[in-house]
């Protein structure tokens, strides 16, 4: 490069590297795009860094003391290949931490992976005790699709059918709930059965239920003896 000089105060410039500088103070570089790409490799790679740091604190904050042990298991959960231990370390940390989509998540994964319909069962009435309806609704319906037979499953379906104005479907899982233990009072699943089928105006039916279970319900303690006065009086009143 040809001996120029300072365009601020006219002394001859020095050069170290790709940059000329003058003793007033001046400099300038010759290869500000090389430069600039460092710096801005060197911008990102502290950014990058930074983002892990901050990432990582969170994720400590969020798992505490399971942070190193529910990476497996979160391992194992994407990719399918939970199992019944994994499952349920899985499950019991996500409940500790009060992470119930967590568990949610967990027994969706393990039912898709297993097929068990046990834990489809326990994913219905989990959301059911969270108020979740819908998506509760779909977990009952998947369980008696694939054959289910669970008497609690199928009065927690009824109530929620019920509660959607699915009348029809409501009466006919109360009715299989009943009959899947006619010779044992099932006070709760009676008392919603009969208000129901009250409610949608199907009286008759409703003495016949009554008529049905008269027996048993007579040979009862006294509470059910009450209940069963008091399903008489309404439904022959």
């Amino acid at each position: 490069m040809n001996q120029i000089n300072c365009p601020v105060c006219g002394a001859n410039l020095n050069k170290a590297g790709h940059t000329v500088f003058c003793k007033c103070g001046w400099s300038k570089s010759f290869n500000n795009k090389k430069i600039m790409a460092m710096q801005k490799q060197i911008a990102k790679g502290i950014f990058i860094a930074g983002f892990a740091l901050m990432s990582s604190i969170v994720y400590i904050g969020n798992w505490g003391s399971h942070s190193l042990s529910i990476i497996p298991l979160k391992a194992r959960q994407w990719t399918g290949q939970l199992n019944e231990q994994s499952f349920d370390r899985l499950k019991n940390m996500c409940m500790e931490l009060k992470k119930y989509n967590c568990v949610e998540k967990a027994h969706s994964s393990f039912f898709n992976s297993s097929d068990n319909l046990e834990i489809l069962e326990q994913l219905g009435e989990f959301q059911y005790r969270r108020k979740k309806i819908n998506p509760a609704s779909e977990s009952y319906n998947q369980y008696f699709t694939k054959k289910g037979r669970s008497v609690k499953a199928a009065y927690n379906y009824a109530r929620i059918l019920e509660k959607q104005g699915h009348v029809d479907s409501a009466l006919s899982y109360y009715k299989y709930a009943l009959s899947v233990k006619p010779n044992k009072v099932q006070i709760t699943v009676m008392r919603s059965y009969i208000d129901l089928l009250m409610k949608a105006g199907k009286r008759s039916k409703a003495k016949a239920v009554l008529l049905k279970f008269k027996p048993i319900l007579k040979r009862s303690n006294s509470l059910v003896q009450q209940e069963y006065d008091r399903w008489n009086k309404k439904v022959n009143g």
